[in-house]
């Protein structure tokens, strides 16, 4: 759901441990996400949050007011070409990853 309304990933590092750090600490930055709505980003945070006892069941995740109200919902092109560039760009950096892997690997 974040790669889909932002175009990115939730938790991003230089590295593996840089990641996992991230995931464990359970920080996610709303600032970057102005044209992400408050009931999304609500949703966000109980969808990947590191609490499990406030982490909410995908069944949950479903019938929150986000999507209850999300037919309803229209977005702007430009935030629409905003993700998809980042989008581009992720793929981008994964074809450019798996090639420096198979150099290694050679």
């Amino acid at each position: 759901m974040h790669l889909l309304l932002t175009g990115s990933l939730p938790f991003d590092g230089n590295n593996d441990d840089d990641v996992k750090s991230k995931i464990t600490q359970g920080e996610i930055d709303f600032d970057s996400m102005a044209h992400v709505s408050g009931e999304a980003k609500e949703l966000l945070y109980l969808i990947l949050t590191n609490n499990y006892e406030m982490r909410i069941t995908a069944a949950d995740a479903l019938n929150h007011q986000w999507f209850q109200n999300a037919s309803k919902q229209t977005f702007e092109q430009e935030v629409m070409d905003c993700v998809l560039d980042n989008l581009d760009y992720m793929r981008s950096l994964q074809l450019l990853q798996n090639c420096l892997h198979t150099l290694k690997d050679q």
